[in-house]
């Protein structure tokens, strides 16, 4: 028990924000509701901006950034299929609906916990650091790569669903 004392003790506290966050957002993504298109971007854009963060703050030479560049590399694809099913789109009004799901709350907390966990490794054990910062990279490439995938889908299912409606409405204004 003095261990996680210790290591929560040593935890700076915007982790712990950055966590309740990431609850927050994936406990709210469990509901189908309305949401503001800049609302969706957010978490995407708080891991790619410490994907990135990364590279710049611990480059670490070839390996790491050519395990980081696998990383987004393999993860890409899965962005793609994963990203948001939308049920709704009011490109007026800036909104989508997307539909429940767990996966966000279930990709938040899987990727804080493997950065977060690979932190902790790093501060207890000193002498892994080459295997550790491997993964590290290749953690953050992937967060990074998943995200670019998933903006992509999100993209094109806001573009595919907006059509879709305008051309219903056309559809049902020539009938009327």
């Amino acid at each position: 028990m003095t261990f996680v004392m210790h290591m929560l003790a040593h935890t700076p506290l915007y982790v712990f924000v950055l966590l309740a966050y990431l609850v927050w957002q994936g406990a709210l993504s469990l509901r189908t509701r309305e949401r503001a298109v800049w609302r969706m971007l957010i978490v995407p854009g708080l891991f790619t901006a410490t994907g990135l963060l990364l590279l710049v703050l611990r480059p670490g030479g070839t390996l790491p950034m050519a395990a980081w560049f696998v990383g987004l590399a393999a993860f890409i694809p899965l962005g793609l299929v994963t990203g948001p099913r939308l049920l709704a789109v009011d490109r007026g009004r800036g909104r989508v609906t997307p539909a429940g799901s767990p996966v966000s709350l279930v990709r938040n907390l899987l990727i804080f916990g493997a950065q977060y966990g690979i932190a902790v490794a790093l501060f207890l054990h000193p002498e892994t650091k080459t295997i550790l910062a491997l993964a590290g990279h290749t953690v953050a490439g992937a967060s990074v790569g998943y995200f670019i995938g998933w903006t992509i889908a999100f993209r094109r299912r806001y573009r595919a669903t907006a059509v879709a409606a305008i051309d219903e409405s056309h559809a049902t204004s020539r009938r009327a």
